[in-house]
């Protein structure tokens, strides 16, 4: 761990299971990325449950995080406890995230900086398809529109975050049903999709940001077929020429 874990209280426990060596060293860089997300907070306090039902041959993984902005809460169920822990992580960090309390101005700053300059990079895109995404979809190359468009994945995933944490239904689904990242990968998919034919009179973040939505239903109502959209998505976009 860190050593700027000192201001996070740890209080960590298991019932009918163990936690596997590999399994802690995963779940610390889990802790340490929160914990560096809550960077002039305050003192925290995290508490992890992790449990086995026998009956249900299942685990549940809880976490609860209190800090001065106010207290966050996961819950995961699954049948392998490394999903059961990553997906609650997941769920917990873009609570924090969504919340935006805990985020210093000078980080919220750069991430529109970044998003501004992308803005000036494609001003070409929003008027002609001549553009470089224009041309990866035009070549159906979605690696490399990916590639191109990822500068705005910091802005994507707060966005995406902040619109989960409207809707109940969208919070319970995250965690349980899928990940605030299978959200963004879709969101990425459709713009791939339906990229010649946006509006031209919005910018592409104001587009992106209308994707959003769509994705989320997607992925709600065609959750197999959709998650096995995205995860052909990472394959194709991680792959090595």
């Amino acid at each position: 761990m860190s050593s700027k874990m000192d201001r996070m209280r740890l209080d960590i426990r298991s019932t009918n299971c163990d936690i596997p060596a590999d399994e802690r060293q995963r779940m610390e860089t889990w802790i340490s990325d929160l914990n560096d997300r809550l960077e002039g907070v305050g003192t925290s306090a995290l508490f992890v449950r992790i449990s086995f039902h026998p009956q249900s041959n299942d685990f549940n993984a809880e976490l609860k995080l209190r800090t001065p902005h106010g207290t966050f809460k996961s819950r995961v169920k699954n049948e392998y406890l490394d999903s059961a822990m990553a997906k609650s992580f997941e769920s917990l960090t873009a609570q924090v995230e969504a919340d935006g309390g805990h985020r210093k101005p000078t980080e919220e700053g750069a991430i529109e900086d970044r998003r501004a300059l992308l803005e000036r990079r494609f001003t070409n895109d929003v008027h002609a398809d001549d553009g470089p995404l224009a041309q990866a979809v035009l070549a159906g190359d979605y690696q490399t529109f990916r590639n191109i468009i990822s500068g705005y994945e910091d802005w994507l995933n707060r966005r995406v975050g902040r619109l989960i944490q409207r809707d109940p239904d969208a919070q319970l689904d995250v965690g349980n049903q899928f990940r605030i990242s299978d959200v963004v990968e879709e969101t990425y998919l459709q713009a791939f999709e339906s990229f010649l034919h946006r509006p031209h009179n919005i910018s592409l973040h104001e587009w992106l940001e209308r994707l959003i939505d769509p994705a989320l239903r997607a992925l709600r109502q065609n959750r197999e077929e959709e998650e096995e959209a995205v995860s052909y998505a990472r394959t194709v976009r991680q792959a090595r020429i």
